[in-house]
């Protein structure tokens, strides 16, 4: 009977050592990769030219690029909307529409967006920052992911 339960026992403790030695514990925490959509990304550069914190959040252009292929956001002055195709790295506005107020100040800024915005055919995000390329690669616009702590 002693060795019934010795070659019992023989035979139970390697598997439980194979079993606990296969298990893997993850200790580094889970990256979690920022997307296009889903995601408010506010402008902080057009072309190579910066551009200053606004005071009211309302004037500051962003996007926000939503299900079923739609975009929604501000240039900054008026409030914009349409469409994206996106397929890979590749970008394209379509259809795009805006409210038509003048602004006193920004209509500068909000006219740069909207010629640049046509001319947008591939995106590349890296960490917190989007950016919007030309055909030929010139980058047309900076952004930045927006967070809940941003307050806006």
């Amino acid at each position: 009977m002693k060795i019934k339960k010795l070659n019992l026992w023989l035979s139970i403790v390697p598997m439980v050592i194979v079993m606990t030695a296969c298990t893997h514990v993850r200790t580094e925490p889970e990256v979690h990769s920022v997307t296009l959509q889903d995601t408010q990304w506010r402008l902080v550069q057009l072309l190579d030219e910066a551009l200053p914190e606004q005071e009211n959040v309302m004037r500051h252009p962003a996007l926000m690029f939503l299900p079923e292929g739609r975009v929604a956001g501000s240039d900054g002055c008026n409030r914009l909307m349409g469409g994206y195709h996106e397929q890979g790295q590749l970008l394209h506005f379509t259809q795009l529409a805006s409210t038509l107020m003048a602004c006193v100040d920004g209509m500068e800024t909000a006219d740069k967006f909207n010629h640049l915005i046509t001319d947008v055919r591939h995106y590349h995000i890296k960490e917190d920052v989007l950016e919007l390329f030309s055909d030929s690669g010139e980058l047309l616009m900076r952004f930045h992911r927006e967070t809940a702590t941003d307050g806006r």
